[in-house]
């Protein structure tokens, strides 16, 4: 092995150290992991979705969710765009959301629009774009 060159994998990597804690720490207060409360998670293909479409429902999602953080009391939103939730049946985008565990597909702007009005504001589920529950059968 010690002849081989590193892969650029093993190039690419840094060990964590004080340093690098720190800056990850600075950022992810920045972005309010603290405060979160809320977590939405959502696939924008390419595998359940074309691309270009989910990403403009990612891009619809980020925008509301600025907008109604005022009305839960301050930043306590988050919100992370994936390439892959693995359940992927041409059903996407799809959507998972923490701490509810709640796994939702079909999202277009309306549906997404619904998924956070129930999810923020107590509502419950949708239970017709409800794929799944982390922890329990449905």
């Amino acid at each position: 092995m010690s002849d081989q060159e590193p892969s650029t994998v093993e190039l690419q990597f840094q060990p964590p150290n004080a340093e690098t804690l720190e800056k990850a720490r600075v950022k992810t207060d920045k972005v309010g992991v603290p405060r979160g409360q809320i977590h939405f998670f959502l696939c924008v293909g390419p595998d359940c979705c074309n691309p270009e479409f989910g990403l403009g429902v990612w891009s619809y999602l980020k925008r509301r969710c600025k907008e109604l953080e005022p009305l839960l009391g301050g930043p306590s939103i988050l919100r992370t765009k994936a390439a892959c939730l693995r359940i992927c049946q041409g059903l996407g985008p799809n959507m998972v959301v923490y701490p509810s565990g709640r796994w939702y597909h079909g999202l277009n702007e309306a549906n997404c629009e619904r998924v956070l009005q129930y999810e923020l504001f107590g509502k419950g589920s949708v239970d017709d774009l409800l794929v799944a529950r982390s922890g329990e059968a449905l």
